[in-house]
């Protein structure tokens, strides 16, 4: 699903001023102490309206998008033929034929490589669209909470119950974000070699001087 029509996307501007004044709070009075936003906090280095903007703008659709890019390449280095064996014989006809393999195996290799990266993007894609779907819930589970009316009726005073509450629906939210966020290491961890394949091309083999050409009318 378009990150544009998904649950996050319909409930990240309703959750907005919310999150801002949970910030605001912790921003300027912090939590009490024990609380447990702070081990997110300091795990995260985020606030929770700044962590939930970063999903609200993530979008997985150009990374699927790429992913079926991937495979059209990796198609198209399988569907190009690479003739390794010539109608002569000799130095330059040994020299083609041991380039012409190498270079055929490189194809395949990188036909394996695109698709595995493809797979990896998919996944990558996968992730961001449970992530969004995780974080939509949560905030749906804050808005009805008792603290956030207590965080948004309290006008500019700020009492200790007040910052209770701020702390408790930033906590809840960055819970969600922080298991986002384990999952994300985890993938990137376990992803595919992205690094460059360079083509490196054999020895030439010995140049021999005798040479035939078979020619057919």
């Amino acid at each position: 699903m378009s990150a544009r029509f998904d649950a996050l996307s319909r409930i990240g501007p309703v959750a907005r001023p919310l999150l801002e004044r949970v910030d605001e709070v912790l921003v300027a009075y912090g939590a009490p102490p024990g609380h447990p936003i702070w081990a997110h906090l300091r795990r995260l280095g985020t606030t929770p309206a700044d962590a939930v903007a970063f999903f609200v703008d993530g979008n997985p659709a150009p990374l699927r998008a790429a992913a079926e890019r991937l495979r059209a390449q990796a198609e198209a280095y399988r569907a190009t033929p690479v003739p390794t064996e010539v109608r002569w014989e000799g130095s330059t006809a040994d020299i083609y034929a041991a380039r012409a393999t190498a270079l055929r195996g490189h194809a395949e290799v990188m036909t394996g490589r695109l698709g595995a990266t493809a797979f990896y993007v998919d996944e990558v894609a996968t992730w961001w669209d449970e992530s969004r779907t995780a974080l939509a819930v949560a905030l749906a589970e804050v808005l009805t909470s008792t603290q956030a009316i207590t965080v948004t009726s309290g006008g500019a005073a700020v009492t200790t119950e007040t910052l209770v509450a701020a702390a408790d629906v930033g906590a809840h939210v960055l819970a969600a974000v922080a298991a986002a966020h384990d999952d994300g290491q985890g993938l990137l961890r376990g992803g595919a070699d992205l690094g460059e394949l360079a083509f490196v091309p054999p020895a030439d083999p010995a140049r021999r001087v005798d040479a035939t050409i078979d020619l057919h009318h």
